[in-house]
């Protein structure tokens, strides 16, 4: 086995980021995310510094500095001595210190991406973060100035809205940071294209699983606009579109045959505006979601190979020939599940976003300050979708369950939107949530579930819940329906017990 010296966690102020200790962790594990938040959990043992919500800490890996991370959580075990559990987020969070009060709006042509940023970073209360300017960054920045879009935000955190900022932006990208300055430093970099690292079994990579979604896949989409009923804007009308089709096809549908969907988007103010945005979201859902879970090391230290370094946001190359795999996938985490005593071990997942659970960057947000109160745990947001088919003469019918397991701390809101795959005959039905009658549901609908679910100690219940339906009129209906479930509430970073 490869020997490698561990770097200890660096205890800092809150404040001024002056190092207080070097901490002496007997447990650390980090999950770096290429969609915010970053995470990482340790226990320190009895005789080790006391850790405070607010303060940061620096942390490595085998070869190098993870960054700074700011203390969200700590729990303490008293058993012979104070033992102290830290749940850590990426210093990112900070921007969710401030917020966006009210709606303001950057019109298109009056400003620049770039003035829209740096306005964004200017209502902080405490500049943790500034635009990351100089000779390595003119192309990103110069891309920047060339972007004169309209933005708008609204009673959101300035993480938030950095977020929003970097994915309205016509191009793909993600957010980099450099923390070997303070204040540190952030820019929107184009995500790379080009895989420099390769998952080979028997060099990096122990093991791999590799599983496809079928949910959000769509090989033929019926765009819509803003309006609805006899004035909804179609792509009818569009030059590239000149049968008048009220659809467009994707090229996968020799592969998966013809799956439909509707997709609205309020912005498009034409035909054509509206068939072009449809087109590119057609290219993110024309093939299933791809997930792939690979376990190795991280052997670049040793070898100096740039194959054998993975990183966030990073395409990486799989190829097993023995199922004839061979594809170029980014990677979404990278986990370090024991920095202590195997520092080199990764655990990778790598695919293909999945655009249905909201754009990647509505991701896990601080609840809590930096000044350091809070750290009460972070708000959630997490969908489900379930699927329900009706065949002819049949009654009733399920549309599955959704799990709110022991790790939501808190349950703030649930809300679905129904949606129709396909329909034959008159598609009106009765929805119950755990048995309980929701409503009745004649076409694609929008509700809130709050109220009907199972409830338990004054809370909604952990566990599994149904959704069922009850036709109502005509028998010899026939019709699948998508119900995606949004849960909001507070998730805690660790679904472990604390004694």
């Amino acid at each position: 086995m490869i020997q490698y010296s561990i770097h200890l966690p660096r205890l800092c102020d809150r404040t001024t980021l002056q190092e207080i200790a070097r901490l002496h962790p007997t447990k650390l594990s980090v999950t770096e995310n290429e969609a915010p938040l970053s995470t990482a959990q340790m226990e320190l043992p009895a005789e080790d510094q006391t850790v405070t919500v607010g303060q940061f800490v620096e942390l490595y890996d085998a070869h190098r500095s993870l960054g700074f991370y700011r203390v969200a959580e700590v729990h303490r075990r008293y058993r012979a001595g104070v033992m102290q559990t830290v749940y850590l987020e990426h210093a990112l969070a900070t921007l969710a210190n401030d917020v966006v009060f009210g709606g303001v709006t950057y019109n298109s042509g009056a400003q620049t991406a770039r003035a829209v940023l740096l306005g964004l970073l200017g209502r902080q209360s405490v500049p943790y973060w500034t635009l990351w300017d100089d000779a390595s960054t003119a192309e990103e920045l110069a891309y920047l100035d060339s972007q004169t879009n309209e933005f708008y935000f609204e009673n959101q955190d300035l993480l938030q809205a950095l977020l929003d900022f970097a994915a309205t932006l016509p191009k793909d990208l993600y957010i980099d940071t450099d923390m070997s300055v303070f204040p540190w430093r952030l820019i929107p970099r184009a995500l790379p294209t080009e895989a420099t690292s390769e998952a080979r079994l028997g060099r990096n990579i122990e093991s791999l699983k590799i599983g496809y979604d079928w949910n959000s896949l769509c090989t033929r989409l019926y765009p819509r606009g803003s309006s609805s009923g006899e004035n909804d804007l179609t792509i009818a009308g569009a030059a590239e579109n000149p049968a008048g089709l009220l659809y467009i096809d994707s090229d996968t549908q020799d592969t998966w045959g013809i799956i439909s969907q509707i997709w609205q988007d309020s912005d498009a103010a034409s035909a054509d505006a509206l068939y072009t945005k449809a087109k590119k979201h057609l290219e993110t859902v024309k093939n299933p979601v791809v997930s792939i879970t690979l376990e190795g090391h991280d052997l670049s230290g040793a070898t100096g190979e740039e194959l054998d370094s993975f990183e966030c946001g990073q395409p990486c190359r799989v190829t097993i020939p023995e199922d004839g795999v061979n594809l170029a996938l980014r990677i979404l985490t990278v986990e370090h599940p024991d920095l202590i005593t195997d520092p080199a071990r990764i655990v990778l997942t790598i695919g293909t976003a999945d655009k249905r659970k909201a754009s990647r960057q509505k991701a896990q947000q601080s609840s809590g300050g930096g000044g350091g109160g809070g750290g009460g745990g972070r708000t959630t947001t997490e969908t489900f979708t379930l699927v329900g088919s009706k065949t002819m003469g049949v009654d009733y019918f399920s549309f599955g369950s959704f799990n709110l397991g022991s790790e939501w701390k808190s349950v703030k809101s649930v809300s679905a939107k129904l949606e129709y795959i396909t329909i034959s005959g008159a598609p009106d039905f009765d929805l119950y949530a755990d048995g309980k009658y929701v409503q009745h549901i004649a076409g694609d609908a929008s509700l809130t579930l709050t109220s009907y679910l199972r409830y338990s100690g004054g809370e909604i219940a952990r566990g599994n819940h149904y959704l069922t339906a009850r036709n109502a009129d005509d028998p010899d209906a026939s019709y699948s329906i998508r119900i995606t479930v949004t849960v909001k509430g507070v998730k805690s970073q660790s679904s472990q017990t604390e004694e």
